[in-house]
């Protein structure tokens, strides 16, 4: 899904904080049932995540491939946090050089 993100240069009009936080959903474990608020642009990466998803898992199975990634592996509960985070890091960044 990676590989896929990257060819078709899904996040490449993304800022660098809303790249971060839309590839969260790969690292993310834990279970929640709490819905992070997501801006539009970030609402449209996790659409355009699911999509590929969706697709891969499509191709995986005509083919029959055995796949440990599957769309229900993807947890988006960690992004609004991530996104706010890599916003405070940018900033420090910009005004702090090191």
């Amino acid at each position: 899904m990676l590989t896929e993100l990257i060819l078709e240069n899904t996040l490449g009009g993304y800022e660098p904080e809303e790249v971060v936080a839309l590839l969260s959903c790969f690292v993310f474990q834990e279970k929640t049932e709490a819905s992070p608020i997501l801006t539009a642009r970030l609402e449209s990466g996790m659409e355009a995540i699911l999509a590929i998803a969706d697709r891969v898992g499509r191709v995986q199975d005509s083919y029959k491939v055995a796949a440990e990634e599957h769309r229900t592996d993807l947890k988006f509960g960690l992004i609004e946090v991530v996104y706010e985070w890599a916003k405070g890091m940018v900033s420090d960044y910009l005004f702090f050089p090191r």
